[in-house]
């Protein structure tokens, strides 16, 4: 369209030039043909008559089909009139003026086409300008109409809304108490006449009797038999407008014969126009375990501080008769009968030790350290002890073939698997004197045999197998003994935590629980633990001559027989001793003749003050001082927490003269080192100070 149009402009260009140039024009033309004429036609002779075209053409280019016929016309007598002025004869006869009407009709029609066509062309442009105008006043009407229509449809969408939000109101104030009382995790109920007229659905699930049976018996036969009366009284009370206690506890029994401790709230109500009570039960059968628990757990909280208050006085006994049992053997011939006589003081001794660190490593709340464990070993050691706490009345037999087998595990935690396992099975045979029988073995497990065992890979295992020909398990209760807490012994008996603890055990160290067991058959339990190719971590003893030193030593302890022995031990090892029962006087002592000492050895528990705050004072005075602080128990600190006080060494009682050798000797000569190298250290720059300019 763009290229017609161009086109176009060429034909009507010359039309639209004002009239009078194009008059001035034409004139001109015709002036310049008139001047030369005479002059083309004596050269050109007729040829010349083709330059009328000059002012011909353009007169049909000027004024269209009417100027190029009027120019035609009137050419023809003009140039008879040259011809007949310059004696030139005409020929070629009417072909000629013909052509040339011929040709400025064509032009002129042409021009007049263009003109009409451009003119379309301008009105149809005219036309769709007005066309886009109207369309956009036209979308522009629709656009606010349908804003408008959006409007109304707004708010009508909005009343319709408010509309139906009051429908729902209107429907949930009909239907919210009926609502509420269906889908209440409380038992509601209203109590008339002796009888429940109306049971929401947790009623009927709480007692276990269908509606019918629940309104069909006096709602005090739901009650137990020594809460019954005190329930039906302050039920009675309600009815007469009196005000018993409205919230208040007591248990009820299911149609199962269950009981449950249930929370009552109980307000007066009418009921079809007669007085009746409507009541509230809440279940809090959980919560009274829960509390019944943690005495439980408060229990054996107090127990194990009070465990840990007779270790540490057991410890320091066991330190008195070991030291001086060691002391006496130095004393008596190697092969005299007194000598034998005192290494079984010292052998029995050294087991009381370790049932006390047994007993402390078992109350330990710490977080369990992974070691190389060989878990024969280990289970032997807790066997021991089980032996003194089960009846004599039931058979332990025991099958351990381990002897290297290693896993990886911390060993109070293999302890307290076996002890649990065992006890358990202990009391399910223990009123029919019965067997317990412990194996202990490794095995192979293919990939076969492993599908047996949940979260087991295949491999080699160590399998530990606790079986008794107790009462067994009931089927109903076989898939809940690993949750905590659950248990099916009598109150006082324990408190559910044994299995629960022993699956969680298990599961960390990658192991798998396997229980097989029928009512009256007994219950075979078995434990895998993944075995690991490390060898378990032993101490060597190694015999030989105890080092010994001549330094002076301060030794603090509150106890005079430990005292004693504990001087005589260093004294016999060649130290210079100085000792007191008083922390305080130590203290004192220290402050006067603090470069007296080069080892201070206190106890941690003393009356006026303890040991680690009797060791911040004295580094505070002489921070390189080495102490070794000892102790029987105390949760107040441990090796680490010693550490960080500086305390150079941690000894955990009772005493062993070998050991506290080794220990003193061990802290008297990392001190010195380190005095060393503090000493050359400020030598060198010394040296270097000196020598700068």
């Amino acid at each position: 369209m763009a290229e017609a149009k161009t086109k176009l402009r060429l034909w009507t260009a010359p039309a639209k030039i004002k009239m009078p140039y194009k008059v001035s024009l034409f004139l001109l033309l015709l002036f310049g043909y008139l001047v030369s004429g005479p002059w083309l036609l004596t050269q050109l002779g007729n040829v010349s008559r083709l330059f009328v075209f000059v002012f011909t053409l353009p007169a049909a280019f000027f004024w269209g089909l009417k100027g190029g016929i009027a120019a035609s016309l009137a050419t023809p007598a003009l140039v008879l009139a040259l011809h007949a002025v310059m004696g030139v004869p005409f020929s070629g006869g009417i072909l000629g003026p013909l052509f040339l009407l011929l040709m400025n009709t064509m032009v002129g029609r042409m021009c007049d086409l263009s003109l009409r066509l451009e003119r379309e062309f301008e009105e149809k442009d005219r036309a769709e300008i007005e066309l886009q105008r109207h369309k956009a006043h036209l979308e522009e009407r629709i656009r606010e109409r349908t804003a408008e229509l959006t409007r109304i449809n707004e708010e009508l969408q909005q009343e319709i809304g408010e509309r139906k939000q009051v429908a729902k109101a209107l429907r949930e104030s009909e239907e919210k108490y009926r609502l509420l009382v269906e889908t209440a995790n409380e038992a509601i109920f209203i109590a008339q006449d002796g009888v429940i007229k109306f049971p929401n659905p947790k009623t009927i699930e709480m007692t276990g009797y269908s509606e019918s049976e629940v309104k069909a018996r006096p709602f005090v036969n739901l009650i137990h038999p020594d809460d019954r009366q005190m329930v039906a009284e302050r039920h009675r009370q309600r009815l007469n407008g009196e005000h018993p206690p409205s919230d208040y506890a007591f248990r009820i029994v299911n149609k199962a014969g269950s009981e449950m401790w249930v929370q009552i709230n109980a307000a007066p109500t009418t009921w079809e126009g007669r007085p009746a009570t409507i009541n509230l039960i809440r279940d809090i059968t959980e919560k009274r375990q829960l509390e019944e628990r943690l005495r439980q757990s408060q229990k054996i909280e107090s127990i194990g501080t009070l465990a840990g208050g007779i270790a540490h006085e057991f410890n320091n006994i066991l330190g008195i008769i070991i030291g001086n049992t060691e002391l006496a053997l130095e004393d008596v011939p190697e092969r005299g009968l007194a000598a034998g006589n005192l290494q079984e003081v010292r052998t029995a001794s050294l087991r009381g030790k370790d049932v006390v660190n047994r007993i402390l490593s078992f109350a330990r709340i710490a977080p369990a350290e992974r070691k190389p464990v060989r878990v024969g070993d280990a289970a032997r050691e807790s066997l021991k002890l089980l032996r003194a706490a089960i009846p004599a009345t039931i058979d332990i037999r025991q099958h351990l073939v381990c002897e290297e087998e290693t896993i990886l595990a911390d060993l109070t935690e293999i302890h307290q698997v076996l002890m649990n396992l065992c006890t358990n099975a202990a009391h399910a045979v223990e009123d029919t004197s019965g067997v317990v029988e412990i194996t202990l073995e490794p095995v192979y497990l293919d990939r076969s045999a492993v599908r047996r065992y949940d979260g087991l890979n295949p491999g080699r295992h160590v399998r530990l197998t606790v079986a008794d020909t107790g009462r067994g398990i009931a089927p109903g209760v076989i898939d809940r003994i690993f949750d905590p807490y659950f248990t099916t012994k009598d109150i006082g008996q324990g408190l559910g935590m044994g299995l629960a603890i022993v699956h969680g055990i298990v599961k960390k160290n990658d192991g798998a629980i396997r229980i097989e067991s029928e009512p009256g058959q007994g219950t075979t339990v078995e434990v895998l633990f993944p075995q690991i190719e490390a060898r378990a971590v032993t101490e060597v003893q190694k015999a030989g001559v105890l080092p010994t030193g001549t330094e002076r030593v301060l030794v603090v302890d509150d106890e005079p027989s430990l005292l004693e022995m504990t001087t005589l031990m260093l004294k016999r090892l060649a130290y210079t001793v100085v000792s007191t029962t008083s922390s305080i006087e130590a203290l004192k002592l220290f402050q006067t003749e603090s470069d007296r000492f080069d080892l201070v050895i206190t106890d941690m528990a003393m009356p006026e003050m303890a040991g680690d705050m009797l060791a911040r004072k004295l580094l505070s005075l002489r921070p390189d001082i080495p102490i070794i602080l000892c102790t029987g128990h105390s949760d107040r600190i441990d090796a680490e927490r010693a550490a960080e006080i500086g305390i150079a060494g941690y000894y955990m009682k009772p005493l062993e003269m070998k050991t506290l050798a080794k220990e003193v000797r061990k802290v008297l000569d990392e001190a010195q080192l380190k005095r060393n190298n503090s000493g050359s250290s400020i030598k060198g720059f010394d040296k270097g100070e000196n020598t700068s300019p």
